[in-house]
C-alpha cells in the first residue's frame, strides 16, 4: 500500500516537474529577444565600421552605457572622417589625446533627447534640439572668482531645468515652413564658405540618415559639433570689448547696472547644485543673470513671444555687434557728446544704447529688413522699404547657443539717438525737461517726438524749442530728486502744470510727405508785411505765437515786450529741427504782472477783447454786442468773466467790422444794440446767438499766410477743417408732418483757404438725410483783414491775428448766420 503511495507521489512530482521545465523553457522564449528588433545605438554604430573614432570617445564617458540601454535617443554622429579632420585641426594625434572635458563636450552634445527620424526635423518651428550637454558652474573671476551658475529660467535657477545646449538643425522642411520662407543665404551667413543642402548640421551636413536602432536613430554626420557659447559669453571675445564694457557698466556704488549675482540660499537648491560638480566641495554659489535689458545674454531657456512659454526649440535672441571703432564713433559723435569723459552718464542712455543692439526674436537674414530692436526701431533704419541684410553694414555672422550674433561695420541707430527728442535726451543742461516729459507724457507727447523712419513713421516733422534747466531754475522752479516732484517759487503756481504747458508751449507739429511740408525749418522768414513782417503759428499746446528774425513771443512776451532768441543746433535730426532759447515763451506777463498773482495768470479773452475795441473802431460794435449779451457781469469792469467761455479752453473770435454789424442789424438779424437787456429776452437771446456762432471753440486758427493747407496739418484734410462755434440750436423743426426736436445742437463752420493763403469762413446746414434743419448763410464770403487800422500807431494792434491767451481774434468782413428752417 506503501509503495502504491509512493509510487503516486513518485509519479505526481515527476509530472509537476516535467511542467516546470516546460513552462521555464516557455518564459526563457517569452523573454528572449525578438530576433527583429534592431540592436542598440551603440552596436549599431560598432557594426557599422565608420564610427571607431566616436566609439572610443564614446567609451571615455558615462554615455557608453546610455547607447547601449534603454530610454530613446537620437544621435549625430561624426564619422571617422569627421574625426580625423577634428583631431587634425585641434592638434591631437588619436582621440586618447583629447582632453576628458572635450570629449565629454563633443559626446554630450551629439545625443539629443527623444527620437527624430530626418523628416521630422524642422517640422513645427523647431530648429534646435535638446542634446545631454548643459553648461556647468564655473568660478567668475569678474566675480571675485566665486563660483556661479547661469540662470535657467528668468532671473532664476531651477533643479527641472539645467542649462542644456540645442544642436541647431537646418533642414529644407524649416526653412520652407518659415515666414517668411528662407534662403540658403540664411544658413551661408553663418557659414561662409559651406553650402546649405537642406541638411545641415551646425557646420556639417547628415551624410546618411535614420539608421535604427533599439533606442533611437542615429544620423551620420559629417563634423564634430561643439557646444556654441551663449551670447554673454562672446561679449567677453576681445573684439567685443567696447561693448562689454557698456554691458558690465556700474553705478556710483561700484554694482552692476544690468548684471546681478544672487547667493543661492535653498539648502535643497544649494545641495542640487553641488551634486552637479561633487569633486570641487562648492559651499556657496551665486546664480547670475542679466536684467532691465532687451533680454538677458544669458538665458539659454528661451521664451517664444508667440505662446509665452519656454520653447528654446524654437526660439532665440539676436545681437549686433558694432566693431569697436564704430561703436566709439557712433558714442562720441552721438550719444555721449555732452559727457566726453564718459562719466556720470544716465543709466538710461546706456541702456537704451545696449538696447538697440539686442533683438529679442531671431533675426534670419530673410526677415531683416522688417526686424526691430530692442527699443522698437528698424534695425536698417526705414522697414521693408529699407535697405536688405545684403545691403546693410553687417560684415559677418555666427551662432551662438541662445540666438544669432552679427558684426557690423556701423553701431545701430535708435530713435531716440536720432529724433529731436535726442537733445532732450542726451543733454544733462535739459535733464528737467525729459523729467517732465517722462512724468507726463511718457507713452504720448515723448513717444511722438521720436517719430521718424527708424521706427515707420516717414512723414511727421517737429520743431523743438528747448531750455535749461537754468531758466527753468530763474523763473522759480525747483526739483527735488528724491521723490521726483518740481516745486515753484510763487505760491499760487502749480509747478507741474506750469512745467507741462511750457514743454507743448516750445513745440511746433509738422507734417512732410508728397502733398504737404508744412515743418517751420526757419523763424527767420518775411512774415505778413502789413503786420510789420511778423509770421504767426500755432503751438503743439494750441496757443498762437508769432515770429520773426529769429525771435518769437507768445501773449506773455507781447504784454512784457520782450523777444525770445531762437538759435538753430547744428545737428542733423531724422524728423525735424532744434533751436536753442535764451528765454521762455510766456503766456502771463511775468514782468508787467503787478503781483504774483498776476505774474502766472492768463489774461482773459474779455481783457483782449476789451483791448481790441479801444485800438481798432471796425470791431467796437461786434465787441459792443459781446459785453451786453455774453460778458456775465456787464455792469462790472473788474469782473472779466464771459458765459460759457472756459478758461482752459481754445477759441478763434472772427469780429465782424462795423459794416458787416450794420449789415447783420439791417437784415434783422440784430436787434439794435439799446434793446440787448435782461429786460427785453428775445433782443437778448436773438444777440447772444448771433455773438455766439463768431466764437470758434477748441482751436486757435491764425493768419498765417501759408497757402494750401491749414496749420498744424492733418493729412486727411489739409485744407478743411469743421470746428464748432459757441452758439447751440434748440427749437422744434416739422419734417415732413414729424417734429424734430433739436436740443444744444452742435452747429459748425468749414474753415479753408484760398490759392493766396487767406482763411475762409462758411457755416455748414444741419441736415437730417436730405432735409435741412439749420440752414447756414452769409451774405458773402467772410474772410479776414489784414493790417492795421487805419490811422493808429498802437504797437501790435492789427486788425487780425491779435494773440490773446489760448485765444487769436480776427477782423472779418462780413457775419455768418445759422437760421432755423420754418
Amino acid at each position: 500500500m506503501k509503495s502504491k503511495n509512493l509510487a503516486r507521489i513518485v509519479s505526481t512530482l515527476s509530472v509537476c516537474c516535467l511542467l516546470c521545465v516546460l513552462s521555464s523553457c516557455e518564459k526563457d522564449d517569452y523573454y528572449e529577444r525578438p530576433a527583429w528588433l534592431e540592436p542598440p545605438i551603440y552596436e549599431v554604430l560598432k557594426a557599422d565600421g565608420s564610427f571607431n573614432h566616436y566609439l572610443q570617445a564614446v567609451d571615455r564617458t558615462s554615455y557608453a552605457s546610455v547607447l547601449q540601454g534603454a530610454g530613446l535617443y537620437t544621435v549625430f554622429a561624426p564619422n571617422d572622417s569627421a574625426f580625423n579632420a577634428f583631431l587634425t585641426q585641434r592638434g591631437y594625434a588619436t582621440v586618447a589625446d583629447m582632453p576628458d572635458t572635450l570629449v565629454d563636450k563633443v559626446v554630450a552634445y551629439s545625443i539629443c533627447y527623444s527620437t527624430f527620424v530626418f523628416d521630422s526635423l524642422g517640422v513645427g518651428g523647431a530648429f534646435k534640439f535638446k542634446t545631454q550637454y548643459y553648461a556647468l558652474p564655473y568660478k567668475d573671476p569678474e566675480f571675485n572668482n566665486e563660483w556661479v551658475v547661469d540662470q535657467t529660467r528668468q532671473g532664476t535657477w531651477v533643479t527641472t531645468s539645467n542649462n542644456y545646449k540645442f544642436l541647431p538643425v537646418f533642414t529644407s522642411a524649416f526653412f520652407n515652413s518659415y515666414t517668411p520662407a528662407l534662403t540658403p543665404a540664411d544658413y551661408t551667413t553663418f557659414f561662409p564658405g559651406l553650402t546649405f543642402n537642406g541638411k545641415n548640421i551646425q557646420g556639417g551636413a547628415v551624410l546618411r540618415a535614420d539608421m535604427r536602432a533599439e533606442n533611437g536613430i542615429i544620423h551620420e554626420v559629417s563634423t564634430v559639433n561643439l557646444p556654441l557659447k551663449n551670447i554673454a559669453d562672446v561679449l567677453n571675445e576681445p573684439e567685443n570689448s567696447l561693448f562689454k564694457s557698456l554691458v558690465d557698466a556700474k553705478d556710483m556704488y561700484d554694482e552692476y547696472l544690468f548684471r546681478t549675482y544672487e547667493e543661492v540660499t535653498s539648502p535643497t537648491l544649494l545641495k542640487s547644485l553641488q551634486k552637479i560638480m561633487p569633486k570641487e566641495n562648492i559651499s556657496r554659489i551665486y546664480i547670475k543673470s542679466y536684467s532691465d535689458l532687451a533680454y538677458s545674454l544669458n538665458l539659454e531657456n528661451i521664451v517664444d513671444p508667440e505662446s509665452g512659454s519656454y520653447e528654446a526649440e524654437k526660439s532665440g535672441y539676436t545681437i549686433i555687434l558694432p566693431t569697436n571703432d564704430a561703436l566709439n564713433a557712433y558714442m562720441t559723435t552721438r550719444v555721449l557728446k555732452y559727457y566726453p569723459s564718459g562719466q556720470n552718464v544716465p543709466t538710461e542712455i546706456i541702456r537704451t544704447l545696449i538696447n538697440a543692439h539686442l533683438i529679442p526674436t531671431l533675426v534670419w537674414p530673410a526677415n531683416y529688413s522688417t526686424s526691430q530692436n530692442g527699443n522698437g526701431d528698424y534695425l536698417n533704419g526705414e522697414g521693408s522699404t529699407g535697405k536688405a541684410f545684403a545691403e546693410s553694414s553687417i560684415i559677418g555672422g555666427s551662432l551662438a547657443s541662445n540666438g544669432f550674433v552679427y558684426r557690423s561695420n556701423e553701431a545701430i541707430r535708435s530713435r531716440i539717438f536720432e529724433s529731436v527728442y535726442s537733445e532732450i535726451f542726451l543733454n544733462p543742461a535739459h535733464k528737467w525737461s525729459n523729467v517732465g516729459f517722462v512724468n507726463n507724457f511718457n507713452t504720448s507727447l515723448r513717444e511722438n517726438l521720436q517719430k521718424c523712419t527708424l521706427n515707420g513713421f516717414i512723414s511727421e516733422r517737429f520743431t523743438l524749442l528747448v531750455f535749461d534747466d537754468q531758466l527753468l531754475e530763474d523763473d522759480g522752479f525747483s526739483y527735488n530728486e528724491s521723490n521726483n516732484t518740481f516745486s515753484h517759487s510763487i505760491a499760487e503756481v502749480n509747478a507741474n502744470s506750469r512745467l507741462t504747458r511750457l514743454l507743448r508751449e516750445h513745440l511746433f507739429l509738422g507734417l512732410k510727405n508728397d502733398e504737404v511740408d508744412s515743418e517751420i525749418t526757419s523763424f527767420s522768414t518775411p512774415g505778413i508785411s502789413n503786420e510789420d513782417g511778423w509770421n504767426f503759428a500755432v503751438t503743439s499746446f494750441g496757443d498762437p505765437v508769432r515770429y520773426k528774425n529769429n525771435q518769437i513771443q507768445a501773449a506773455g512776451n507781447i504784454e512784457d515786450n520782450t523777444f525770445v532768441n531762437l538759435t538753430k543746433l547744428d545737428e542733423t535730426y531724422l524728423n525735424g529741427t532744434v533751436w536753442k532759447v535764451d528765454g521762455l515763451l510766456e503766456y502771463s506777463p511775468r514782468v508787467s504782472g503787478l503781483s504774483d498773482d498776476k505774474k502766472v495768470r492768463d489774461l482773459t479773452l474779455w481783457e483782449y477783447l476789451d483791448r481790441a475795441r479801444t485800438q481798432n473802431p471796425n470791431v467796437k460794435l461786434f465787441v459792443d454786442y459781446l459785453e451786453k449779451c455774453i460778458k456775465t457781469y456787464p455792469d462790472d469792469p473788474a469782473n472779466t468773466a464771459l458765459d460759457n467761455i472756459n478758461t482752459e479752453q481754445f477759441y478763434t473770435v472772427l469780429m465782424p467790422n462795423a459794416t458787416a454789424m450794420q449789415s447783420a442789424i439791417n437784415a434783422g438779424l440784430l436787434p439794435p444794440l439799446a434793446d440787448v437787456n435782461a429786460a427785453n429776452p428775445d433782443a437778448f437771446a436773438k444777440a447772444a446767438f448771433f455773438i455766439n456762432s463768431h466764437i470758434i471753440q477748441g482751436r486757435v486758427f491764425v493768419d498765417d499766410n501759408i497757402k494750401g493747407y491749414l496749420y498744424p496739418a492733418n493729412e486727411m484734410e489739409l485744407n478743411k477743417a469743421l470746428v464748432p462755434v459757441m452758439a447751440k440750436v434748440n427749437a422744434t423743426v416739422r419734417v415732413d408732418s414729424t417734429d424734430i426736436q433739436l436740443t444744444n445742437q452742435t452747429l459748425l463752420l468749414e474753415i479753408s483757404k484760398t490759392t493766396s493763403g487767406l482763411l475762409n469762413f462758411k457755416p455748414q446746414d444741419v441736415v437730417q438725410g436730405s432735409k435741412v434743419l439749420v440752414k447756414g448763410t452769409t451774405s458773402n464770403i467772410v474772410r479776414i483783414q489784414r493790417g492795421k487800422p487805419t490811422g493808429t500807431s498802437i504797437p501790435n494792434n492789427y486788425r487780425s491775428n491779435r494773440i490773446a491767451c489760448k485765444a487769436i481774434l480776427h477782423e472779418v468782413n462780413n457775419y455768418i448766420n445759422y437760421e432755423v428752417v420754418k
